[in-house]
């Protein structure tokens, strides 16, 4: 039986968006990256301090988050000013996220890049993650994980993931922190990343051996993390009171109220 596609009609009016308020815009120089990225999260504070806005109201756009965005990153933990960066590539440049990392690249015997420019292999890789995660890593965790994972007691990377991060302790973390919940918002980012993977592989029914699998999935987040990999559109943003820090290749700006650029 023949079947008539109708389709509907697409043609509606457009209406006007109103006009945005009036808003300034101001230029600086500062000495060095360093005074610039401090005098940016000495502003971001008084503004949230004083009620002007809130820290996802704020967004700094660099030229490059991997040349430019330690020197924000920095002044921003000394602050104590939440912020997400934007990207797949710059989920990395979170310590909640380096860090799992450098765990599972050291459990497929990988070795790993870090954001500080160190390349970590062996323990080492467990002395960065130690180094970035936020609680202390019970001494014992990595090697009783890597046992699991190796032997396969997993039934997917998303179930081992998940499992990782009830020993790390996450499940008792306050999610109406605003600090937290940066960090739960990268993790699930993390995830998502993971699912990804493991969906390549498993399309077409294809089943592979459980060991490459694990290691697959090192080399795809030491690739993921790398400044090979070109810049990429921001990922949709969770529910989370943080500043934005991307590139200005990835956003116009006028998302934002408040828009520092550099």
């Amino acid at each position: 039986m023949a079947a008539h596609f109708e389709p509907p009609d697409v043609r509606s009016r457009m209406d006007a968006l109103p006009a945005a308020p009036d808003g300034h815009a101001f230029y600086l120089r500062c000495p060095t990256p360093a005074d610039e990225a401090d005098y940016v999260a000495d502003a971001i504070r008084s503004l949230v301090d004083g009620g002007v806005c809130r820290y996802r109201d704020v967004a700094v756009l660099l030229r490059s988050v991997s040349t430019s965005g330690p020197e924000f990153t920095r002044a921003f933990k000394e602050r104590g000013i939440p912020y997400l960066v934007l990207g797949k590539i710059g989920l990395f440049r979170r310590p909640e996220a380096e860090a799992l990392a450098c765990l599972w690249v050291w459990c497929a015997g990988l070795s790993w890049w870090g954001t500080d420019g160190m390349r970590y292999e062996g323990d080492d890789l467990l002395d960065r993650a130690r180094e970035l995660w936020p609680e202390e890593i019970p001494e014992d965790l990595p090697e009783l994980f890597r046992a699991y994972l190796l032997d396969g007691a997993y039934g997917d990377l998303i179930e081992a993931f998940y499992d990782l991060l009830a020993e790390l302790g996450v499940g008792r973390w306050d999610p109406e922190d605003p600090g937290v919940a940066v960090r739960l918002a990268n993790l699930g980012r993390l995830s998502r990343v993971i699912g990804d993977f493991q969906a390549a592989f498993r399309r077409g029914g294809r089943r592979a051996r459980w060991n490459s699998v694990v290691r697959g999935l090192a080399w795809y987040l030491i690739g993921y993390a790398s400044s090979g990999y070109a810049e990429q559109l921001p990922d949709p943003a969770p529910d989370a009171d943080a500043v934005y820090l991307g590139t200005v290749h990835q956003a116009k700006g006028l998302e934002w109220p408040v828009v520092f650029r550099s």
